[in-house]
């Protein structure tokens, strides 16, 4: 196959649970289910004393686990430019909350914390310390609602100095360009950024074209894959669906085909498996009527991937055998020994 054909394949991984069909093996199980605390004594129960953690705020039980009920925002897993060393913090809100505790940990240890009422960003303080490069990072932000703690954590890290020149040297060969219009030179910067994880530069730079401008199709689908990639489907949704109304407008198969494709595999990440099914099927539709079979081949082969995870056997059976069908036409080996594979495996 082509590196174009492949992308389609390889984009409906999600990146939520690190779903990945780069090595040909499909969509992976669903998400464990949070486990339990560690029980040491092996009772049905471990008695423990209320947690208050200050005057005039909830308490908790410790024994309970908390839940992973928040979803950083900013920053991005991956890495961060040097230059941008006091980020904007930013989380999705938990229903119920007034208050969060944000703080940034470095080897274990805060390096600062604060309170936030009311509010689900901040900008990393000014009088405090900016981070360092070549450093890893920690965001943690925790609540409590009706004696439940909420947490969520990411992960990150400040490119070093000279790969941060690096990298803001080809940015601005790129935006001084004058044959390239604002659209463009936000994907291309956003596609430099993506290609060195700086994930969070990437969003950024397509969310502050989009403030100037209604923005392209390809700026939206870009934004929704993006949000995707680093594990937030619902900031996706609105992305992806700009996408398909102007495509739609503009009367783009092609670029409603690829938003449909987003759109499916947000409702796999959040098993929806109904409406990925929906959104699937309308793009194999679009690409049959753009007489692209190897791609029609490939959503066929997602469709049998996506029945099979939500538990239909005979409709997963019948997808993958129309992929095997079109796989053979094609003539392509490597993805009809999977496809055959798993029919196998459905048929034991």
């Amino acid at each position: 196959m082509t590196k174009v054909s492949i992308s389609l394949v390889l984009t409906l991984a999600l990146a939520v649970v690190d779903w990945s069909l780069s090595n040909c093996q499909g969509i992976a199980a669903t998400p464990p289910i949070l486990a339990k605390e560690a029980n040491p004594t092996g009772d049905e129960t471990v008695p423990s004393k209320p947690v208050c953690p200050e005057p005039g705020r909830p308490c908790y039980d410790p024994a309970r686990s908390p839940s992973s009920g928040i979803s950083i925002i900013s920053p991005t897993r991956g890495l961060l430019l040097a230059s941008n060393n006091q980020p904007m913090l930013s989380w999705t809100a938990v229903p119920g909350a007034t208050s969060y505790s944000v703080r940034v940990e470095h080897s274990g240890k805060a390096l600062w914390d604060q309170t936030i009422e009311n509010r689900t960003e901040i900008p990393y303080p000014e009088d405090k310390p900016p981070l360092e490069p070549n450093k890893y990072y920690e965001l943690i932000v925790e609540t409590i609602v009706e004696d439940e703690r909420e947490i969520g954590r990411q992960r990150f890290r400040l490119l070093s100095q000279p790969e941060t020149e690096d990298v803001q040297a080809e940015a601005k060969a790129i935006s001084t360009n004058l044959e390239l219009t604002a659209d463009e030179k936000a994907l291309k910067i956003a596609k430099l950024y993506q290609e060195d994880e700086l994930f969070t530069d990437a969003i950024a730079t397509l969310k502050s074209v989009l403030k100037n401008h209604s923005g392209s199709i390809s700026i939206y689908q870009m934004l929704g894959d993006l949000y995707m990639k680093v594990g937030l489907p619902p900031l996706a949704e609105s992305p992806y669906q700009q996408a398909l109304n102007l495509a739609t407008n503009l009367d783009d198969t092609n670029a409603q085909a690829e938003a449909q494709v987003g759109l499916g595999k947000l409702n796999v990440a959040n098993l929806n498996w109904e409406q990925a099914i929906s959104w699937l099927e309308a793009a194999r539709g679009s690409y049959e009527t753009l007489s692209n079979q190897e791609l029609a081949t490939q959503v066929m082969e997602l469709l049998g991937e996506v029945y099979e995870k939500s538990g239909n056997r005979d409709r997963a059976i019948y997808w993958y055998q129309q992929a095997k069908t079109g796989y053979k036409a094609l003539g392509n080996t490597e993805r009809l020994n999977y496809v055959e594979r798993r029919l196998r495996n459905l048929q034991l």
